[in-house]
């Protein structure tokens, strides 16, 4: 029987360590494994975690960092030629050991571009996606608060 959580579900599966959903988490019971988590639409969450971290103000951390290269597939040497460093130093930047500075912007408008790249149209009209929300989303304004079937946690 499935059921769904009282209480905010501390979601450490995005590698992140703030994230707590609200709804869209269910609990089975198992007789051989015991309790069960499933997250609804799942990539859709990703998404919408990757969003709000290109709209916040301040900094990304380096944890944040890593979460948004990973969505983009990309390996630190990877990232690290789009950004004109070289891959140690994205290595730093992943572990707070040097601030990013303008890798930092550029990194929120690489993760735009890719958004803009992989959804196709119906995709981004079901996430309420456009590029002119992404563009404001990436000047790190107007903070998308719902989407989907959960809502992430201020």
């Amino acid at each position: 029987m499935k059921r769904q959580l009282d209480t905010p579900y501390h979601f450490t599966g995005s590698g992140l360590p703030d994230v707590y959903l609200l709804s869209g988490v269910n609990v089975e019971q198992d007789a051989e494994y015991g309790e069960l988590i499933t997250i609804d639409r799942l990539p859709e969450l990703f998404i919408a975690i990757a969003i709000a971290l290109i709209s916040k103000k301040g900094p990304l951390t380096g944890k944040e960092m890593r979460f948004l290269r990973k969505r983009m597939e990309r390996t630190q040497d990877e990232l690290a030629k789009e950004l004109c460093v070289d891959g140690q130093t994205v290595a730093n930047y992943e572990k707070d050991k040097h601030k990013p500075g303008p890798a930092d912007i550029a990194l929120r408008m690489l993760f735009v571009a890719h958004l803009m790249e992989t959804l196709d149209e119906d995709r981004a009209n079901e996430l309420r996606l456009d590029a002119e929300d992404l563009m404001r989303a990436s000047r790190r304004r107007n903070r998308p608060r719902e989407t989907g079937p959960w809502r992430v946690a201020d």
